[in-house]
Order: structure tokens, then sequence, then C-alpha cells
């Protein structure tokens, strides 16, 4: 899958309900992750990637919950790879799956992420509109284009005409980002604009925390 597939397929979920909502996360227990880091054990840096096969082609290892979850954010890296974790900073691998069977597996990744000095806690979210316990990071404002391969006029009556696209998606722009539950109710600030960084969502998570704390 692209970082544009990917893109649209996390708008698709953010506006659709979610089946189980969340349910048996540790939100819905009121008690907060841990998410543990780790940084390049070469240069120390906080510069590591993870590359597979799947969703996450190309993107920064942040850690692990200790839920399992694998947390990564996004970014776009120059050359060919083998799956596997590097450092972008020194160059430095950690493992690689063409050199290490399975070296990069859940199972490997959980341990390895778990073994590190840094632990950080994680605020639960809970939606205040529905209780969902699903938080999605929804990019909105963004453009994709695909180059017109050829386009032909219908070769049967009523039938429509074709317009046929490359596979190959362009992104033009930088969007912007928004904070939704899995049912699509969006987090706002106190003056009603939407929550769009980092900084602004850790500072709605801790009041969310506050006000269900009493």
């Amino acid at each position: 899958m692209s970082k544009i597939d990917l893109h649209e397929e996390m708008i698709d979920e953010a506006n659709e309900t979610s089946a189980d909502d969340g349910a048996g996360r540790s939100g819905e227990e009121g008690r907060a992750l841990v998410f543990y880091r780790r940084r390049c054990p070469e240069c120390g840096k906080d510069a590591l990637n993870l590359i597979d096969s799947g969703v996450f082609m190309r993107s920064p290892i942040v850690g692990i919950t200790s839920d399992g979850e694998i947390g990564c954010s996004y970014t776009e890296l120059e050359g060919d790879f083998e799956p596997g974790i590097y450092c972008r900073s020194c160059g430095h691998q950690v493992c690689s799956d063409s050199s290490l069977a399975n070296a990069c597996s859940d199972e490997f990744l959980s341990e390895w992420a778990k073994s590190a000095v840094e632990a950080r806690t994680a605020p639960p979210f809970r939606c205040p509109d529905c209780d969902s316990l699903e938080l999605h990071q929804v990019e909105v404002g963004i453009e994709l284009s695909h180059e017109v391969v050829a386009v032909c006029e219908p070769v049967v009556p009523d039938s429509a005409p074709l317009v046929a696209v490359s596979h190959v998606r362009d992104i033009d722009g930088g969007g912007t980002y928004r904070y939704r539950c899995s049912q699509g109710h969006e987090l706002a600030k106190e003056d009603g604009t939407a929550v769009e960084t980092a900084e602004e969502l850790v500072d709605w998570l801790k009041a969310r925390c506050a006000i269900d704390q009493g």
C-alpha cells in the first residue's frame, strides 16, 4: 500500500462506523498506556526507520505500546531499502529481513522496543460525544492527481466514455491534520476550532483526563 493509498484509507475509516469501537483497549479501563521508545543503539539519535512491505513502507519507528500497537509516523526516504530497521542518521542497521529470518516480526519488535529504558505514559483517549476509544489522525486539504493515459469514446451505445489514468498518484501540497474518533466526532479546542497540531492534541487529552478524574 502506498503512502497516498494510506491517506485515503485513513480518511475512509474516519468517516465510517467502527464495528467494535475499540472494545477491550486500555482506555476503557481508564488507565494510561506505556509507550516504549527506541533510539539508534549506534549513535543514540531518534532517527530509526521501520521499513516493511505493508502500510508503513517508509516510516520512522516511534515505538510500541504496552498493548503491542506499533507507533509510527511518515516520511519519504531516498533510495531502496530491504525491509528492516535502519538509522537514517548514521546508517546503522538494527535488523533486516534479508539477513535475519523474521527479524522484524511483530514479536521481535515488541520485545526489542520494550527493552528500551525510555518509557513514556500516554494518556488514554475517550470521545466525550460517544465514548469511542479509537482516535484517528486524518489529513485533509490534500490534492491527489493521476496522469491521464488515454481517453476513449464509448464502444457500445449508452456506455460511458473511458478515461484511463496512471496507477501512479501524485500528491499536490501538504494537507492539515484533524483528529476524530471512530464515529467521526472531531476534536475541538475551547474556542471551537479544530485540534490540528501535536501540541494541541496533548493539551486536549490532558484537559479531558482532568475532567474524567473529576
